[in-house]
């Protein structure tokens, strides 16, 4: 469900409640990451074939764009004279030590600390990679630790959901004669599997499409066609997500 849930964009992400809303991602293109590097644009393309690093978006063009963080990560990694390999490992655990921020913001009960996490991933990554490479891994990381029933679980989960609804806030509106009702089989936002549901919504709402979710649990067959011809779009929802836990306790996404 998680894997390769987001794709590239640029649009800004969302500050500390008390703070201002920072903007977006400084990219370089092919060119510029290699002479960042002193390196040709063919070595680049080669170590992120071996390695997966660095890791481009994709340009509205299909281009290759490099986040800046990434780069200048590994540029630094390469002045202490390591091998590439051991060089894109040290970037590598640079970039991790996101995660370990937020998790430790979460554990601590600071809210405005986690923010400031995610500020600090979001100075590296695009907001969809900040999402799916230090918020979902560290929600796993803090639910494996201590459980679902746990204080520190209940209140990262209810921050990661306030997180992921500030950011859908700054979703454009919808401009796609797409509509997707999502069915929601979770238990609330305390539920191990809300997270990525949520995603889910911003995913959608970032991609300009219309969008409802609603407790699939219930969800009749009355209200799914009322709904299909509700203001959600003037004809019927072109796609219809299930998401949520199933008797095997994985989150599944249908979509028939």
């Amino acid at each position: 469900m998680r894997k390769n849930l987001f794709i590239s964009s640029t649009a800004e992400a969302p500050g500390p409640q008390t703070g201002p809303i920072h903007g977006s991602v400084r990219y370089l293109k092919t060119s510029e990451a290699a002479g960042f590097l002193n390196v040709s644009p063919n070595t680049l393309r080669a170590w992120e074939r071996r390695f997966g690093y660095p890791k481009p978006e994709r340009s509205p063009g299909k281009h290759r764009l490099y986040t800046h963080g990434e780069i200048a990560a590994l540029k630094d990694a390469l002045q202490e004279g390591l091998s590439i390999s051991s060089a894109i490992s040290r970037a590598r655990e640079g970039l991790s030590a996101d995660a370990d921020s937020l998790v430790a913001a979460l554990v601590s009960f600071e809210p405005s600390r986690a923010d400031l996490a995610m500020e600090a991933a979001l100075a590296l990554r695009s907001l969809d990679r900040s999402v799916e490479e230090v918020l979902l891994p560290s929600l796993d990381d803090l639910h494996r630790r201590y459980g679902a029933e746990s204080a520190r679980w209940e209140f990262g989960a209810r921050w990661a959901d306030d997180w992921l609804r500030r950011a859908q806030r700054l979703s454009p509106p919808p401009v796609r004669r797409l509509a997707i009702l999502v069915g929601d089989a979770g238990g609330g936002h305390v539920d191990p599997d809300s997270a990525a549901i949520r995603s889910l919504e911003l995913l959608c709402a970032r991609e300009g499409a219309g969008l409802l979710t609603i407790s699939i649990w219930r969800m009749s067959l009355m209200l799914l066609a009322r709904m299909s011809s509700s203001s959600l779009a003037e004809s019927a929802p072109t796609t219809l997500w299930l998401c949520g836990p199933t008797r095997s306790g994985r989150l599944r996404a249908h979509s028939p």
